[in-house]
């Protein structure tokens, strides 16, 4: 018994011997961890520290936000810019001279693919700020936006949108980053692969988007088909305004076509809707109800009536749409809440 437990000691510390080659193994790898750790963890350079320890001493000091934060955006560093950049905008008046650092702060979140880039390029853009490549950082903002829910869409990846829904997102972000590129012709003689490609992904979604290119590239053109069908697209992603002069254009045009007069008048009724301009929208619901006399438009009216608080007229409408078809839905749904 004894000359066992002896041979079973034995057994065991030939097991924790380890071979010259396994030692040398372990020491290179030892030697890698610690470069990695040297590499991911800087030491603070003196310019750093300098730079953090005049913000400590004042912190609400504007400019010294600005300072670190450039020290960070050099260094390629964008998280630690983004949050100085935010602290000295947060302390910042509104002028014209913090719209350079809201432009970086814009660039960082580029760099780091994170959707706030087209918040704050797209703000920039629309306030009519002169930035070189304002335009192209946006335009590809955009891109990579449309190409994050593009690849949701063909994984199946929904979250809380429908397929419709997340559809329309990607022809937002797609349309917009288009119409960047072709804004300037400098940009879009530079970048005719990123067109391309903008056109391929939206084809693919929508065959039917050949009418909108058509009508990107002809200031005269005049198709009806494509004019509809390029207003509807506005209206799908919230750009109401090029969507109402295209209709209205259409409208001007064809006096005679009562559908399309009709599917042209309630696309206005529900985009002045959505914008809570309800006086509006009751006008051109009515306009359509002229045209065509159908439970959708009726509804529509009875919606708009509740809005502007008159609630009879409301319940008067949403019954005639009842009237009309006895199983519409959504109608069914709105007479039971005007009613209790």
């Amino acid at each position: 018994m004894e000359q066992n437990h002896k041979l079973n000691i034995k057994r065991t510390r030939n097991t924790l011997k380890m071979s010259p080659k396994l030692i040398i193994v372990y020491i290179v790898v030892f030697v890698f961890l610690i470069f990695l750790l040297k590499t991911l963890v800087k030491p603070t350079s003196e310019s750093e520290r300098k730079l953090l320890l005049r913000l400590e001493k004042s912190p609400e000091n504007i400019q010294y936000n600005f300072d670190l934060a450039d020290y960070y955006y050099l260094n390629e560093r964008y998280d630690a810019a983004i949050r100085y950049y935010k602290s000295g905008l947060a302390l910042a008046d509104e002028t014209e001279s913090n719209n350079h650092y809201t432009y970086k702060l814009g660039i960082c979140y580029l760099n780091l693919n994170r959707p706030e880039a087209v918040e704050y390029l797209e703000k920039l853009y629309k306030s009519g700020y002169n930035e070189p490549d304002l335009k192209l950082n946006l335009a590809v903002a955009y891109k990579k936006q449309g190409n994050f829910y593009l690849k949701n869409l063909k994984e199946g990846r929904f979250g809380n949108y429908s397929q419709a829904q997340l559809s329309n997102i990607i022809k937002l972000y797609f349309v917009r980053a288009y119409e960047v590129f072709l804004s300037d012709s400098s940009l879009s003689e530079k970048n005719g692969d990123e067109i391309k490609y903008l056109e391929m992904r939206l084809l693919e979604i929508d065959k039917d988007f050949q009418f909108y290119f058509e009508f990107k590239k002809d200031s005269g053109y005049s198709e009806i088909p494509g004019l509809f069908y390029t207003a509807t697209l506005y209206k799908d992603i919230k750009e109401f305004e090029k969507s109402k002069q295209i209709i209205l254009g259409i409208l001007k045009k064809e006096s005679n076509d009562k559908n399309l007069r009709y599917e042209c008048l309630h696309m206005l009724g529900w985009m002045f809707f959505d914008e809570r301009q309800y006086s509006q929208a009751l006008k051109y619901f009515k306009d359509a109800r002229s045209e065509s006399n159908t439970a959708k438009i009726n509804y529509w009216i009875g919606k708009t009536y509740e809005q502007l608080g008159q609630k009879e007229e409301a319940i008067k409408y949403i019954k005639i749409a009842l009237k009309m078809d006895p199983k519409y839905p959504d109608a069914i749904q709105k007479l039971k809440e005007l009613q209790q």
